[in-house]
């Protein structure tokens, strides 16, 4: 996830790392078999040395796909899984946007009002993220941070999703056969109706 930044100071960076490091601690995702929040990192590139680079790897790179967001005084957070839990943290830190993305409250964690990290994250501006290979603009990596429930969560969304279609889909197929059932079963007491009908008719003459 690339935030671009505008000549941070050294204080800022750390009063930002701190805060960005208190709140992913915070975050607990049950049967995750690893800790993410140790292996998450907040660090800044050169441009121009990964643009050289670049160059070798052709258009249909991941960095190809990049490109266009790495101009400028770039800086990456790196996560080694994908977790919205964590995006989600990281997010109410870096671009909080509320109600999604809360911002810490003053008497929870003071630390993120100090000067030092409000004048560093008035400098940071979120631009986008790779996430599981595909490039996101900054509504897209929201999208995945808000995520209920992680990934356990969006696969019981796509379950719920599947299981209801089904559902429907067994419901039009058995309307549809009660509904001829019901068709076929008029026609043969019409039919039935007029056949009395007509031996009766016999009958009188």
């Amino acid at each position: 996830m690339p935030p671009r930044h505008n000549n941070l100071t050294a204080l800022e960076w750390a009063a930002i790392r701190r805060e960005l490091k208190r709140a992913l601690a915070d975050v607990s995702v049950p049967n995750s078999p690893v800790d993410l929040a140790p292996k998450i990192h907040l660090e800044v590139i050169r441009t121009h040395q990964a643009d050289k680079k670049a160059e070798a790897l052709g258009d249909e790179s991941n960095y190809a796909q990049l490109a266009p967001l790495m101009v400028g005084p770039v800086a990456l957070l790196t996560f080694p899984a994908v977790s919205p839990a964590h995006l989600a943290a990281a997010l109410s830190i870096l671009s909080p946007s509320p109600p999604q993305f809360p911002a810490p409250g003053r008497r929870k964690n003071p630390g993120y009002w100090d000067p030092a990290t409000q004048n560093g994250l008035h400098k940071l501006l979120l631009i986008g993220g790779r996430i599981e290979g595909k490039v996101f603009d900054l509504d897209g990596v929201k999208w995945v941070g808000g995520i209920e429930g992680g990934v356990d969560g969006l696969r019981a969304q796509l379950v719920a999703m599947l299981q209801s279609s089904g559902v429907g889909l067994t419901n039009a197929l058995e309307s549809a056969g009660k509904n001829l059932w019901l068709t076929m079963e008029s026609r043969r007491t019409m039919l039935e109706e007029e056949s009395k009908k007509g031996q009766a008719d016999v009958k009188d003459s």
